[in-house]
């Protein structure tokens, strides 16, 4: 029960999408224009320097000194693997917030009065005395 229909995937102008190229290269492409809407058939340009140095490396005829603004190329939305999320930069391990790290837990946003800390004397440890063992003679 496997359904053998590539999905069809509406690619957005302007954004960044990773693609599988023909030469076996994942590519960072910048949707450009839409060529064929019949057909799903889209106009990009590569994004990123190391993609045209990698391209290179997969054998496709690409000069050095080529800009990757300059790189255009068909993109068939069968070719996208994931879209690029822009604008969102990560910092470190955990990105979150740090901030407000306290204020969401549970019954933290609650108003608790301060308490009063006691300290008490420090017990000292009962001396035990030995048992008396008395023997009984029958």
């Amino acid at each position: 029960m496997t359904n053998n229909k590539p999905r069809v995937r509406k690619l957005k102008v302007g954004r960044i999408y990773e693609v599988k190229s023909f030469a076996g290269v994942n590519v960072h492409m910048k949707v450009l224009r839409l060529d064929n809407e019949n057909l799903n058939i889209y106009l990009g340009t590569l994004v990123r320097k190391s993609d045209v140095d990698n391209l290179i490396k997969g054998g496709v005829p690409y000069s050095k000194d080529e800009e990757p603004e300059n790189c255009k190329s068909i993109i068939y939305d069968w070719q996208v693997i994931k879209e690029i999320k822009s604008g969102e930069k990560k910092s470190g391990k955990n990105s979150r917030n740090k901030r407000g790290r306290g204020r969401n837990r549970r019954g933290a946003d609650k108003d608790v009065p301060e308490v009063q800390t006691v300290v008490y004397k420090k017990r000292r440890p009962k001396k035990v005395e030995p048992k008396k063992v008395s023997k009984k003679v029958s």
